[in-house]
């Protein structure tokens, strides 16, 4: 049942390319080798086959798992469209925020880090991003990783960044753009000259084929990109004295990049996942159950922290208050800040999928 899956299950990814064999195992991507895994489950409803799982940010860090029904197997992408629906449509025009290409490197076991002995992103000849500390970064989300290859993240600082001044027209090897649509293009560059003619060998070049050979791009996808604004590798080869930096005029991510990439992603609302994919469910019903779970998760997040019923979550305007008159106060910022934004993100996705926006 429908409902069952709703209260049972968080997150969902849909299993496209495997079949409805029954038996199925889970392992995590690392870097000393794949271990079976438990906190995802296969499940077969309506006559599609889905991974699913209960805690949406617990093993993020995890960042892919890999199904297998004892014939192919499939990379399920852990990280979800809630995490990525208010920054993944940056304008041309923004002067903060940037979209990185990266190689995905393991973190050291002997790290202090919560995702020690996992995979990492590493940015292209920059030993690190220059940040004094963490407080000062408003957002730091990884939206495709392929453990051991490369991954897409956004970064956003709390004030201009030197991510916006350095990387995106200073980089010795161009991986960093303004929007979404741009950093794609350039994947898709930078994966092309790794074949002939050109038989580029730069890391960042092998890293960019093997990604697009994860994405499994359609026709439909490849035409997009190439009639996407042409980026650095394109303007170097076509001759441009200026083809480090970043092209004058750009295209806006349009609705198909963004199905591009959520596509790709988890989806903490079973609803806009039935949309993506064109499945056969009834949206609005999914949507009302996911409505009502959503208010009562706002509710019980008032009552916890002692927040005034009366004020509105969903509006981001009320949120310093509410965090400042609530029990823990400002010493739980961070953390509320985050799951004013989760309850903010899922009702704008619900809203989208009311609309047919992942139509």
């Amino acid at each position: 049942m429908i409902n069952d899956l709703v209260s049972t299950y968080k997150c969902f990814y849909l299993l496209g390319k495997l079949s409805s064999t029954g038996n199925y195992s889970v392992s995590s991507i690392a870097p000393e080798g794949n271990d079976p895994v438990d906190f995802v489950d296969v499940v077969e409803e309506g006559g599609a086959l889905l991974a699913v799982w209960k805690d949406p940010i617990q093993f993020l860090s995890y960042q892919n798992v890999v199904v297998s029904d004892g014939l192919s197997e499939q990379i399920v992408n852990l990280s979800y469209i809630e995490r990525a629906i208010d920054i993944y449509d940056r304008p041309p025009s923004s002067d903060i925020g940037t979209f990185l290409f990266m190689k995905s490197a393991p973190i050291p076991s002997q790290d202090w880090r919560c995702d020690q002995g996992k995979y990492g992103g590493m940015l292209f000849n920059v030993p690190t991003i220059p940040y004094g500390e963490a407080a000062e970064i408003r957002h730091y989300e990884v939206l495709l990783p392929f453990n051991g290859c490369a991954q897409i993240a956004y970064s956003e600082g709390k004030t201009r960044q030197p991510l916006s001044d350095y990387l995106v027209d200073g980089d010795e090897v161009p991986s960093t753009t303004r929007t979404l649509a741009e950093l794609l293009r350039l994947v898709y560059e930078w994966s092309e000259v790794h074949d002939d003619p050109f038989n580029n060998t730069d890391e960042v070049s092998q890293r960019a084929h093997d990604f697009v050979q994860f994405l499994g791009l359609t026709e439909t996808e490849v035409s997009l990109l190439e009639a996407q604004t042409p980026m650095q590798v394109s303007n170097y080869l076509t001759g441009s004295l200026n083809a480090r930096q970043r092209p004058g005029e750009t295209s806006p991510t349009s609705d198909d990049f963004m199905k591009l990439l959520f596509k790709r992603m988890a989806c903490s609302s079973l609803s806009a996942l039935v949309q993506l994919h064109s499945l056969p469910w009834d949206t609005e019903e999914l949507v009302s159950l996911e409505r009502q779970q959503l208010l009562d998760g706002i509710t019980r997040f008032k009552n916890f922290y002692l927040i005034d019923e009366s004020v509105n979550l969903l509006d981001e305007g009320t949120w310093q208050s509410a965090i400042e008159s609530s029990r823990f106060g400002i010493s739980a910022e961070s953390f509320m800040s985050n799951q004013l934004r989760t309850f903010k993100n899922k009702n704008t996705v619900l809203d989208l999928v009311l609309s047919g926006k992942f139509g």
